[in-house]
């Protein structure tokens, strides 16, 4: 009897085997989780947050489709915060920059304003004092180099109290816009980008004011210099020399090394161009803005009266009433004056002259 059991025993053990060896060949979803080894099977190990493939059995098998989302959205999450955290960070440096724009720009506007209205082109004081305050009769090339020296620096006093009150107006607008916070799913990588991609016209446009109002400035003290120390006269011109390339110098730096730090234009010249580019966009573009237009033609009117003022020789020679020039290039109305102060001089000492004579 015991001879006859023995081979079922064995058949059964075999079954048995062959059962536990098919579950492991068969898919996952099929197959019972009766033991420790199908479980371990079933279970992916994670490797640098991938799942690694399933070698128990010897056949690798992906996992990837039950792996946990855990890990990926984690990810996500801390990206649109640190997207966040930078646009915001974007968003006070530039309101900080423009900030900062307003004060110096209103320095200049102020000192501009002030110096419009202190230096006017005097046409009858055609004396001035010398050295010792003894009167100097100026010639009329003199006059003629003062007054264009005069007018040339009310252009710039005139250039540099413009763009000062254009950078405060264009920085005070952008700051109130920035701090709306319309821009916080901005992708830009960098505050110049995030300046360049949301603010174009705002920046540009106040740094260029800025700064060609600060070389106006430059080239308005060198014109004022010119007039207040006489530095136009004849014997003076070594004093004028020295003046100009000093306040080139200076002027050529500064030029030179805003040049080297727009990164958007090559120069400030071409930086004006991309300037009015802005404007005509702003004026003449969908959606139209009828007071841009205004102004940009406003603009180009007084640019053709400034044209026609300098192409004019009556204006040019400083004469408004029109005075005729005589051959050797000076004002017959000068002339005039000149003569008719002699003969008064000749008048009072002759009188003089008389006077001592009855007394005697």
């Amino acid at each position: 009897m015991r001879v006859h059991i023995m081979p079922f025993i064995a058949v059964i053990g075999h079954a048995m085997l062959s059962a536990e060896v098919a579950s492991a060949f068969a898919p996952h979803r099929n197959r019972p989780a009766t033991t420790a080894t199908a479980m371990l099977a079933r279970t992916p190990r994670v490797l640098g947050g991938r799942p690694a493939p399933n070698r128990t059995s010897g056949i690798p098998s992906s996992s990837s489709a039950w792996a946990p989302r855990s890990f990926p959205s984690t990810a996500q999450r801390t990206s649109a915060t640190s997207l966040t955290m930078s646009v915001d960070n974007y968003s006070s440096i530039a309101l900080k920059f423009f900030t900062s724009v307003r004060v110096p720009s209103a320095l200049i506007a102020g000192s501009s304003l002030g110096s419009l209205f202190t230096l006017l082109d005097d046409d009858d004081d055609d004396d001035e004092e010398g050295d010792g305050g003894v009167k100097i009769k100026m010639t009329p090339q003199d006059l003629k180099l003062r007054r264009w020296i005069i007018r040339i620096y009310h252009f710039f006093g005139l250039v540099t109290l413009m763009l000062s009150l254009n950078a405060i107006v264009t920085s005070t607008a952008a700051a109130t816009t920035l701090m709306l916070g319309r821009y916080s799913s901005s992708t830009a990588t960098s505050v110049y980008a995030f300046m360049e991609q949301h603010m174009k016209y705002e920046f540009v446009t106040t740094r260029w004011s800025f700064l060609t109002s600060m070389l106006s400035f430059i080239a308005g003290i060198a014109m004022r210099a010119l007039v207040e120390f006489n530095l136009y006269r004849k014997g003076n011109r070594k004093n004028a020399a020295a003046l100009f390339f000093c306040l080139f110098g200076l002027w050529s730096h500064l030029l030179s090394f805003v040049n080297s730090t727009l990164y958007s234009s090559p120069n400030i010249f071409l930086m004006t161009w991309e300037v009015l580019k802005l404007v005509f966009v702003k004026a003449f573009v969908r959606p139209r803005k009828f007071l841009e237009m205004a102004s940009v033609l406003s603009f180009a009117t007084s640019f053709v009266f400034v044209t026609m003022i300098v192409l004019d020789k009556k204006s040019a020679s400083g004469n408004v009433g029109g005075a005729s020039k005589n051959k050797d290039g000076g004002d017959d109305e000068d002339e005039r004056e000149c003569a008719e102060e002699m003969r008064l001089g000749g008048e009072v000492a002759v009188d003089q002259s008389s006077g001592h004579g009855v007394d005697s």
